[in-house]
């Protein structure tokens, strides 16, 4: 069983995250000025990141450090006895807010 943390990353000066599209060559990565591909256009980037602990106290401290990286101003903290990397898999055990810190069991 292990901890998750999910938080957005916001992206930097205030621009959207960009990305081409190229169905035909999915693995390449061209610069957007150098591509006619389609571009999908995100706000913020949703990461789910395993947290290091054996305790709930260790995961969250733990997940504040990776939080406060990563530039997102709230996250949610999932214990997941499976390990997925799937978004929102396991049960919410916190809810963290920049400023609030830590809410819930």
């Amino acid at each position: 069983m292990g901890y998750f943390v999910e938080y957005h990353i916001p992206p930097g000066d205030d621009e959207d995250f960009e990305f081409p599209v190229n169905g035909e060559e999915p693995d390449d990565t061209i610069p957007l000025s150098q591509t006619e591909a389609g571009t999908v256009h995100a706000p913020d980037l949703l990461a789910r990141t395993l947290v290091a602990g054996a305790t709930l106290a260790e995961a969250r401290q733990a997940a504040e450090e990776i939080i406060g990286h990563s530039g997102a101003t709230e996250a949610l903290l999932y214990e997941d006895p499976e390990n997925s990397t799937q978004s929102g898999s396991g049960t919410v055990v916190g809810t963290y807010t920049q400023g609030g810190g830590w809410a819930g069991p």
